[in-house]
């Protein structure tokens, strides 16, 4: 026994030292485990009237987020609301984007990061893919993480921008409008049939007979007057658009050095009778304001002018020498992910002339017609705004829409499905931007 203990003495100390660390340490690891299972799994926070659960683990993502925030800068809208450091306000921001439909995936979160080394100017040869990497190992994320933040990044910037630029209501003042409209009652007036049914006599349904009927009206449009009946679907399409306010340039103008005493002047002294007024100093003083204010006017209009162009070039760069077929761009299968995305011309737009995030909409899934552009509520000015680019007359959204090439097209408007429309203006000098991204031509009912 001794002579084995001996010859296998290093074997015996190796495996027994081995299982005496195992039965130490094991215990620890389990217990270490556990607890740490416990802190990432327990509540850290109840939202909502469901009182929806949010993890103790959860919570150390949204802290790793708001590092990734914080990193962007104080200027981006974000850092301007102190999300950097305000995991719960981050989380409630995210669950309200989410809910209106603004996050989308990884491939909004990589043009984000597209957008950022395209600004990076002070650095040659920066892409996408070192911004990501940069931003995760800074606030330990993983790539797949960085790219889902920044795609979260970008759908609250948007509910942000949709919420500053919706219209301002007072509480009163809708709880009292409420009130005005339970006052009165809107009601049809029909002819009640006061016989009963054993007295009604009920007609056949006859299958020969439906079928005749449709086929009689299956190619028939229906007017909108309803004069005329029938089945036939008109021309349909979804859509997709930007609004830029005309207040909001002109707010973003006001404090232009354009716009200072000495500058006021200048445009004063060069055609006083535009002001109404004749070239003395003590009217020029009298008359500040006012001059101040048709300045402001032009400036703003120009810089109207410069956006529309700006929209427009970028909208038109991945076009360039791509071949046509008549008046229509030869568009290639993969355009729908190499064409300008307007949520991403949103953001140059805003940076390049220093303007909150302009309002990207879009149909959705559902269908439209023409007509359907007339409701304001959902639509704002968008079917009565025009352009001079297709004549001497102006045209209406409303007239370049029924022109498209899937449509039948037009020998004078050349618009088309996948491509953005010209920049519109609309009676009140909002500019819009839009594009059709999918159609249905009209059609008898399937």
């Amino acid at each position: 026994m001794f002579q084995f203990l001996r010859k296998y003495d290093k074997w015996i100390l190796v495996v027994g030292g081995t299982l005496l660390m195992i039965t130490f340490l094991v215990p620890q690891a389990i217990q270490g485990l556990a607890e740490y299972s416990a802190q990432t799994g327990a509540t850290w926070a109840r939202v909502g009237s469901n009182k929806e659960s949010v993890t103790s683990g959860e919570a150390d993502m949204l802290r790793r987020q708001t590092r990734l925030i914080d990193l962007l800068g104080a200027s981006s809208p974000l850092g301007q609301l102190g999300v950097g450091t305000n995991p719960a306000h981050w989380y409630l921001l995210v669950r309200e984007a989410r809910a209106a439909g603004l996050v989308g995936g990884a491939s909004s979160g990589y043009e984000v990061a597209q957008q950022i080394a395209g600004g990076r100017t002070d650095t040659e040869g920066v892409t996408p893919e070192m911004v990501i990497a940069t931003l995760g190992s800074q606030a330990g994320l993983s790539p797949q993480q960085t790219l889902a933040t920044l795609a979260e990044v970008r759908g609250v910037t948007q509910l942000l921008a949709l919420v500053g630029t919706a219209g301002r209501f007072s509480d009163t003042r809708l709880r009292s409008a409420a009130a005005r409209k339970s006052l009165g009652v809107a009601a049809d007036v029909v002819v009640i049939d006061a016989r009963t049914d054993d007295t009604i006599e009920q007609p056949e349904i006859d299958e020969q007979r439906l079928t005749e009927q449709m086929t009689a009206h299956a190619d028939v449009l229906p007017d909108a007057e309803g004069a005329t009946f029938g089945y036939r679907i008109p021309d349909r399409f979804k859509l997709e658009w930007l609004m830029i306010p005309k207040a909001a340039v002109r707010t973003s103008l006001e404090n232009s050095p354009e716009l200072g005493p000495v500058e006021l002047r200048k445009a004063f002294m060069k055609d006083p009778t535009r002001f109404g007024t004749a070239a003395t100093t003590s009217s020029f003083s009298t008359e500040e304001a006012r001059i101040r204010e048709v300045v402001l006017d032009d400036l703003t209009d120009a810089r109207m002018e410069a956006i529309a162009k700006f929209a427009s070039d970028q909208t038109q760069f991945p076009r360039r020498g791509m071949g046509r077929i008549g008046l229509h761009y030869d568009l290639p299968a993969d355009w729908a992910t190499r064409r300008q995305s307007f949520t991403g011309l949103a953001d140059e737009i805003a940076k390049e002339f220093d303007l909150p995030l302009p309002a990207y909409r879009s149909s959705g899934q559902d269908w439209l017609a023409v007509e359907d552009l007339s409701d304001e509520t959902r639509f704002g000015s968008l079917a009565r705004s025009d352009t001079d680019l297709y004549g001497r007359n102006r045209t209406p959204m409303s007239a370049i829409l029924p022109a498209l090439r899937d449509f039948g097209g037009s020998d004078s408007i050349a618009v088309q499905s996948g491509v953005a429309f010209p920049p519109t203006f609309a009676p009140d000098g909002d500019l819009y931007l839009a594009r059709v991204i999918d159609t249905d031509p009209s059609r008898p009912p399937a």
